[in-house]
């Protein structure tokens, strides 16, 4: 399956005190997925939508059923447009579509499995990886020194694109989130 996403530079505080903030006029201000991006049948017979996962964020109360968990993805995304920005992919101007960090064979890894703000997990996509300002930095400073070479040519070009996103986010002193989709 290919993975495609986006990476983000954010104001990880921001985001964070949003889960909770019970503010309702942020919530109306942040652009959330709605529900014709599921397919109908789905919309249909789901008691629980998009906008009732950025709902929970902001309420601080996390009610998905476990099999529309997922949507928390799809939300924490939307905090990202909203409290970041989309870090561009280098020489190549209007694209900025990454796949998956972890499938770039980094050892030891470098993203924890944690999610930016305190929802449930889900198990499959979208996939969110993040670090926070100061593991950006430590992870600037490892792949600075480090060969970023592969014998696959995209894990190479992967590593630099990450390299390049993460002192990107870095000289902004900002978080890094990528959300990913199958």
């Amino acid at each position: 399956m290919a993975l495609n996403g986006q990476a983000y530079a954010v104001d990880l505080d921001r985001m964070r005190a949003a889960f909770g903030s019970k503010d309702e006029r942020l919530l109306r201000s942040i652009a959330v997925l709605t529900d014709e991006m599921l397919d109908e049948d789905e919309a249909a017979s789901s008691a629980y939508s998009p906008q009732d996962a950025m709902t929970d964020i902001i309420q601080g109360e996390c009610r998905a059923p476990k099999q529309r968990r997922s949507l928390y993805g799809y939300a924490i995304e939307d905090l990202c447009q909203h409290f970041g920005q989309v870090i561009p992919i280098p020489d190549d101007e209007g694209f900025d579509e990454i796949g998956d960090p972890e499938d770039l064979e980094i050892e030891p890894g470098i993203f924890s499995g944690e999610l930016p703000i305190p929802v449930p997990k889900w198990s499959d996509t979208p996939y969110v990886r993040f670090l926070d300002a100061s593991q950006v930095a430590d992870a600037v400073a490892r792949f600075s020194g480090e060969d970023l070479s592969h014998d696959d040519p995209s894990i190479a070009e992967g590593r630099r694109i990450l390299l390049y996103q993460l002192t990107w986010a870095l000289d902004r002193g900002k978080a890094f989130v990528a959300v990913v989709n199958g």
